[in-house]
Formats: C-alpha cells, structure tokens, sequence
C-alpha cells in the first residue's frame, strides 16, 4: 500500500491497547491514527513527567509533549487524576467541558463542568463503545459461560468467535438501522440473540 493511498482514520482503545508502539505501528503499517488511556504500558511514554507537571495544575487543565521527529504526542490531562493519553491523530484545542453529576446539600442533583481539551473529548465519546461491545460479548452472548473449558487454544478461539459474532452483528446494525430497509419488520432487529441464531440457521 502506497502512503498516498492510506485512509486517514481515528482508531479509540482503551488502556488494555494503549502505548506508544500501538500508535506507532497503526500509523506507520495501516495509516491509522490512534488515541489511547494509557495506564501500564508505558515504555518509551513520558508517565512519570506528565504526571509531575500536572501537580501544579487546576482541575481541566492539559499538558502536550510532543516525540521529536515523529507525529505522536502524550496528553495529560487533570480531572480530579491525573489522566494519561497517546495520541497520533487529534486536536488539543478545547472541547466541549465534561460534565460531573454532584448532588447540592439539599439532594439536588446539578452538574460540575471541567475543561477538556477536544482530543480527550474524543476519546470519551467513543469509549462507551469499547463498554458497549464487552456487555455484548461478556453479558449478553457469553460463550466464554456455555463452553467451559481448561484448554487456552479453545478459550482463545471461543473469545475470537464470540468477538467476531459481535463485531459482525454491530455491523449489520451500523449498515441496516432500525426502519432501513423500506419500514419493513426486520427479524434480525429483535437484538443479538436473534441476529445469532440467523447466522446459524
């Protein structure tokens, strides 16, 4: 693949994906820029200097360092902790504020709002995916439940099925919404389990 014939795209993941060399190899083999949380995988990312300089920051402000001679960046960001992110792709300019439920003294409920930078609330915005996809696969299909096993190669390739069976699924709701195809009741609308077993049939 020619460089000039890369798609430009932002790919979220959470901490259990997020390092320096995630974003790096994505850019450079796939031409996929990358935001993540990165929390343990802190080879080569500057941790411990972003946390430093956020001890002298208020609530909602960011610190930017960027790797010389490459396009990737490690953003820190004070909400309250110190949050952490690689990114390859993205705008530090601001963004809209996070908003944090609070109940006054009283036991009304208002919201707290914190200054963010966009790239971090890009992230946020997409990550409830990464939730929404796990409830699937974990608690909806949980094949991982059905077929115990003590085998590694049979629990791998049961948590590969069951995150294919989602991914494909997500994808059909993604490309055939509720009402597309011309109002007509659509018997794969009814969820996962029905979309399951008409891959099955």
């Amino acid at each position: 693949m020619r460089a000039e014939d890369k798609v430009a795209r932002l790919l979220v993941g959470d901490s259990w994906f997020a390092s320096q060399q995630t974003a790096d190899a994505l850019m450079k083999e796939l031409g996929v820029h990358f935001v993540g949380n990165v929390k343990t995988a802190t080879v080569g990312f500057p941790i411990e200097q972003l946390r430093w300089d956020l001890g002298g920051t208020q609530r909602g402000d960011h610190v930017v360092y960027k790797l010389e001679g490459e396009d990737l960046w490690a953003v820190g960001w004070n909400d309250c902790h110190y949050k952490t992110f690689v990114v390859s792709g993205g705008t530090t300019t601001a963004g809209t504020n996070a908003k944090r439920k609070r109940q006054d003294a009283n036991g009304r409920t208002f919201f707290k709002e914190v200054k963010r930078p966009r790239v971090v609330q890009e992230y946020y915005t997409a990550c409830g995916e990464i939730d929404m996809h796990n409830n699937f696969r974990q608690g909806q299909l949980r094949l991982e439940k059905f077929h115990q096993t003590r085998k590694w190669n049979s629990r791998v390739l049961t948590s590969i099925l069951s995150s294919t069976m989602v991914d494909a699924y997500r994808a059909y709701e993604h490309h055939f919404p509720a009402g597309a195809l011309g109002g007509a009741p659509d018997e794969l609308q009814s969820g996962l389990k029905s979309f399951v077993a008409k891959v099955i049939d």
